[in-house]
Order: C-alpha cells, then sequence, then structure tokens
C-alpha cells in the first residue's frame, strides 16, 4: 500500500523545527519526502530541515551509467557531419555575435535532450534574456540561466543570460550554463515519462524519475531565494552542475 503523501502532524513538526533525524528521513518514501518539502516551502520557506531533505535523494549507480552512455550518444552526434556547423561555431565562439551563440546553444541543447530522451516527452524552449550583474548584500550578483518545468503543461522554458557579466562570451562558461539547465529539461521528460507509467517501478531510472516527479509534479524544487545552501544542496542540483562543468569541457575537447 502507498503512503499516504500528506506528511503527520508529528513529522512536519520536527522538519518545521529542524528536529528531523536522518533515520526518519531515510524512512520516508521519495515522493513523501518531496510532498514534506513542499509543504515546508508552502508554509514559509525557512526551515532548517530544507537542506537536510533536499540532499537526501541518493542516486543509483544505474542510473550513472545510463547518464554516461548517453553522454558518449551527444558527443558522437556533435562529432557527424550534419552537426560540424554547431562544433565550429563553438570553436569560433570569441567571433559570433550574440544572435549566432543563441541558435547555435539552441541547437546544442535540441542535440543533447535528443540524445537521452527518444521522442517528444515535453516541448522544450531555449530562450535568452540580458542582466547585468546587481549588488546584493554588499556583493555583485548576476543569475546565469535558469529552468522551469510545467508538468502538467508537458512544457519546459530553459532562460539564459547573454550579458558578459554572466560569462557568456567565454565558450565554456555558456556550454556549461546551457547544458546545466538541458540537464534539468531531461529530467523533466524522465518525471513525465514515468507518469505516464512508461518507466515502471524496477527499471533501471524509476528511483530518480520519481524524484523527479516529486521535483516538477509536486513542486519540491527549492529556489536560490528560499535559501541559497538548501538550493545547492539539492540531488537534482548537483547532478545538473555536474553535466554542465563535465561535458562543457569535453566539448571544449572535441
Amino acid at each position: 500500500m502507498q503512503k499516504p503523501l500528506t506528511p503527520s502532524p508529528r513529522i512536519f513538526e520536527q522538519a518545521t523545527a529542524g528536529d528531523l533525524s536522518q533515520g526518519v528521513i531515510e524512512a520516508m518514501g521519495t515522493l513523501e519526502r518531496c510532498a514534506l518539502i513542499k509543504a515546508l516551502l508552502d508554509k514559509n520557506g525557512q526551515s532548517p530541515s530544507l537542506k537536510k531533505l533536499g540532499q537526501s535523494f541518493t542516486i543509483s549507480k544505474g542510473y550513472y551509467i545510463w547518464q554516461n552512455t548517453c553522454n558518449a550518444r551527444f558527443l558522437d552526434m556533435l562529432k557527424n557531419r550534419a552537426n560540424t556547423p554547431v562544433l565550429d561555431a563553438i570553436k569560433n565562439w570569441p567571433a559570433l555575435g550574440i544572435e549566432e551563440g543563441k541558435n547555435t546553444l539552441k541547437k546544442l541543447t535540441g542535440i543533447y535532450i535528443d540524445s537521452f530522451i527518444n521522442g517528444n516527452a515535453a516541448q522544450i524552449r531555449h530562450n535568452f534574456y540580458d542582466q547585468a550583474a546587481a549588488i546584493q548584500n554588499g556583493c555583485p550578483e548576476v543569475p546565469r540561466g535558469s529552468f522551469c518545468g510545467l508538468f502538467y503543461m508537458k512544457s519546459g522554458k530553459i532562460a539564459q543570460n547573454t550579458h558578459s557579466d554572466s560569462g557568456f562570451n567565454v565558450p565554456e562558461v555558456a556550454l556549461e550554463d546551457a547544458l546545466h539547465e538541458a540537464t534539468h529539461a531531461v529530467h523533466l521528460c524522465l518525471s513525465l515519462i514515468f507518469n505516464d507509467g512508461h518507466i515502471k517501478q524496477g527499471h533501471t531510472l524509476s528511483q530518480e524519475s520519481e524524484y523527479f516527479l516529486g521535483i516538477y509534479k509536486l513542486g519540491a524544487s527549492i529556489s536560490q531565494n528560499t535559501s541559497r545552501r538548501a538550493y545547492f544542496s539539492q540531488t537534482h542540483e548537483k547532478l545538473a552542475r555536474l553535466q554542465g562543468e563535465t561535458l562543457s569541457k569535453m566539448i571544449m575537447e572535441l
């Protein structure tokens, strides 16, 4: 029998007070934990338990094997003659205009998502904006990118900053940001495929797909505005960050 997703008053009180033990967290199901995160966010988002909950989701060996296989497919597709213009543009990045750079990254993220997902599980758009650094708490901060996944609309939007303050003029940084956000798009697609029953319990990707379902269907994603520490500790953010960092370097070596 599936556990109820609404957290019990006792567990919610413990989480609100920051008294939630690791043992209690580990005894909770994936969606149960996601529902608790959502409940804490709906209250005020200030719970000290958010960081502990956000980093409590584990990734299986099978997922990493699948991801590595898809990464290799992505790099092979980039080396395909049909995608030579994309690689050529990346190698000549400093000479590209902003519009050429945008078009190149749109093609790149399309190839990347196609390397992971067979079919159109979600419609993904890659948009751009221009925003300079702003002073926050005495320090300059600049947004580099974001992803908005609309589960019920089966769509998502990558938004990437093209301002030089964000590092867009540096090819490694532009690639890293684009692939980071595109990884979130892959996660959204997996959540939809899982929800439709095409990834069943026991499948190699079922554990992670159920987690991504909690992120996008239940709304269990912690934003930077809520808590920077909790945001950066989230398992899906770590996955996306590592993908962006690793693949941008590998592309630059092609």
